[in-house]
């Protein structure tokens, strides 16, 4: 979407980075046809393949020449962007293109809120992370904001896990650059305990080592729907971003119950990042 190549070109602007944008199209393939009719449906599928190339193509310049047009009245006339065209399975091009251009960040455009194709592009967005290892920006297509200079408050969740210390540090990577303040959250249906309340002293003092310049805030959520509990906490702090790491997606899909976890990456118009 729109939407995500304007955070992407944000995220190049800050760190000098080159922006590639793929679009990736679906050809279906008959495997079963009569022999007599093969060669006719082949030539009618080819033709088919090539019309639908050539149409992908010409909507992938005319989209990359409006990203071209932002960036020129934003004046970020530093930033080198290309575009590539792939035939295929969506996760499986982004994952192969990852390792040729080897990115710092994926950013992936999303359906918003109640829209019919979020459980597809939800999975697809998995999908790509557990295939390329690269970090993940997931951004809603009705998004309210215009661009990552507008996030200001990032929610980080945490189940108190030894990855934890990794992905802080990833995180502050990511979003170091940028005035933002981070909220690191820990969500349970009871009431924290010293050693939870032990554990968070450790995090923020962490936090604090790392991140010296960036505000953290910690904070215990205490409710029997983590989904709409997480979501309360993100409109009551004006949340703009939240952020989990891979090792939290199983954290997330035993906190949830199977497929709810998915739900984060499309049941609101907040922006996702996974890594």
């Amino acid at each position: 979407s729109k939407n995500a190549c304007v955070y992407a070109l944000q995220l190049a602007r800050k760190y000098s980075a080159d922006l590639k944008i793929v679009h990736v199209f679906y050809a279906p393939i008959v495997d079963l046809v009569p022999i007599t009719d093969a060669y006719s449906i082949q030539v009618d599928m080819d033709i088919n393949l090539r019309e639908m190339e050539e149409q992908a193509k010409r909507n992938l310049v005319d989209f990359v020449g409006e990203i071209k047009e932002i960036a020129a009245a934003r004046k970020y006339d530093d930033i080198k962007i290309s575009y590539s065209l792939r035939e295929g399975i969506v996760e499986d091009e982004i994952a192969a293109m990852a390792k040729t251009f080897k990115p710092g960040i994926i950013v992936l455009g999303t359906k918003g809120k109640g829209e019919k194709q979020s459980d597809i592009i939800g999975s697809v967005v998995h999908k790509v992370l557990d295939k390329s290892k690269v970090p993940v920006l997931a951004i809603p297509e009705t998004t309210s904001l215009d661009s990552f200079e507008e996030v200001k408050n990032i929610v980080y969740a945490t189940d108190f896990d030894d990855s934890d210390y990794v992905a802080i540090r990833r995180l502050i990577t990511i979003v170091g650059a940028f005035d933002v303040k981070i909220h690191c959250v820990h969500i349970s249906k009871d009431m924290e305990d010293k050693w939870e309340t032990a554990k968070m002293d450790n995090l923020k003092g962490y936090f604090a080592q790392i991140a010296k310049n960036t505000p953290v805030e910690c904070s215990f959520i205490k409710g029997d729907n983590p989904v709409a509990n997480l979501e309360a906490f993100c409109e009551l702090n004006k949340i703009n971003l939240i952020a989990l790491s891979s090792k939290k997606r199983g954290l997330l899909q035993r906190m949830f119950k199977p497929g709810l976890a998915k739900k984060l990456i499309h049941s609101s118009n907040i922006p996702l990042l996974m890594f």
